[in-house]
């Protein structure tokens, strides 16, 4: 009985232990945007007037301000990206400084800035990103250039430039105010049963995450007779969900044999959070 007794406590201990983490699970809360001043197309937001298209992508963890500025005209454009800012809920995040990196936070969120290298090495996927330029617009994208730690900008006829900056949250936002429901979805784990997706919603009075991008811009680097585009988002509802269900259905492996699953949420206008549970 000695024995017995040397050994129950234990496996006693252990099987509390399993218990306790499997009550941990990692979930992905995902954040939708929507907009009063910027059209979308095929899922992506795009701002477009006589002389310039603006592509943007937010989907990444945290979200991030990511897009291609295209000059759709036959001259050299300029942007100033001193008198040109990132605002987020109504405070103004400078795009160009002496200062290389700039850190911020703001009540309700929290975000970040980056300088951008001048090359797509950072694993950012432009292609991604452009692929509504030319289908929707049949212009001629002939070179693309990311955004420098510079003042001025130029932009030659028919040609982009990309800009990979913030990001919006490295803090878990999830506000308890705003419409809330639970939606039920396919399960991609269960086969035959259903997933609970509880979502909050919001209108931009609401919403407690605000986004603006406001660029100055002209045909003559001294930057005279300036334009402007002003283009503004807001988030509109945030979906909380299991990983699993998140990741979707399994479509392959990738190189080193790890699964590569579809992600069905995935989109250019909305971004995504994991948090413990």
């Amino acid at each position: 009985m000695k024995a017995m007794r040397r050994y129950l406590f234990p496996t006693a201990f252990i099987a509390t232990t399993l218990t306790f983490t499997s009550c941990t699970q990692t979930r992905i809360l995902v954040y939708d945007t929507n907009s009063d001043n910027v059209p979308h197309v095929d899922g992506q937001w795009i701002s477009d007037n006589d002389t310039l298209l603006i592509a943007y992508s937010f989907w990444a963890e945290g979200g991030k301000l990511a897009c291609v500025i295209f000059n759709k005209t036959d001259r050299q454009l300029f942007i100033d990206w001193k008198n040109s800012a990132f605002i987020v809920n109504d405070r103004k995040v400078e795009l160009w400084r002496d200062a290389v990196d700039i850190s911020s936070t703001s009540k309700g969120s929290s975000y970040s800035h980056q300088t951008s290298k001048s090359s797509s090495g950072n694993g950012f996927n432009w292609g991604w990103l452009t692929q509504s330029i030319g289908s929707q617009y049949s212009v001629a994208i002939t070179t693309g250039t990311i955004v420098t730690n510079e003042r001025i900008t130029s932009i030659p006829p028919k040609s982009y430039i990309g800009l990979e900056r913030f990001t919006f949250l490295t803090d878990l936002l999830y506000p308890v105010e705003g419409r809330s429901e639970t939606i039920l979805e396919d399960s991609y784990v269960k086969r035959g049963q259903q997933e609970k997706i509880k979502t909050s919603s919001f209108d931009r009075t609401s919403s407690p995450l605000r986004l603006r991008l406001f660029i100055a811009y002209a045909f003559t680097e001294n930057m005279n007779a300036p334009l402007s585009i002003n283009d503004s988002f807001w988030l509109s509802s945030i979906s909380d969900m299991s990983f699993r269900h998140f990741e979707g259905n399994p479509i392959g492996r990738d190189p080193d044999g790890l699964v590569l699953y579809e992600k069905p949420r995935k989109n250019r206008k909305s971004f995504y959070l994991r948090y413990k549970k």
